[in-house]
């Protein structure tokens, strides 16, 4: 059970920094993605789209979108962990997420010219 508790909490640093990168890389700015990380980190932007992607028409137009937040893809990797179910559709699901996020940092890094 520690075990797939820590695991659950490495998993959301990993894909909330990479979200991060985005924010950091897109506005040049390393306090917008200090910020960006403790909103995400701490689940206030996770809260707040759940709470949107639950209004109902919302929910009537893409039902089950919220369950696919990081918040839920790194609990039913836990809970596939601790009951002993396949863990091979949300590993899938973070794998896309954090490639994607990945893939938008390094475009936005690209784009920019950064000045040190």
């Amino acid at each position: 059970m520690v075990y797939a508790v820590g695991l659950k909490a490495l998993l959301q640093i990993v894909a909330y920094g990479s979200v991060a990168a985005i924010v950091v890389y897109g506005l040049q700015r390393p306090t917008f993605g200090v910020v960006a990380y403790l909103l995400l980190a701490l689940g206030v932007v996770s809260q707040l789209l759940s709470a949107l992607l639950r209004w109902e028409p919302i929910q009537d137009a893409l039902p089950g979108l919220a369950d696919h937040l990081m918040t839920g893809i790194s609990l039913r990797i836990q809970t596939g962990i601790v009951l002993g179910h396949s863990i091979l559709a949300p590993v899938a699901e973070y794998l896309i997420y954090v490639a994607a996020t990945l893939a938008l940092s390094v475009g936005a890094f690209h784009k920019k010219e950064l000045e040190f």
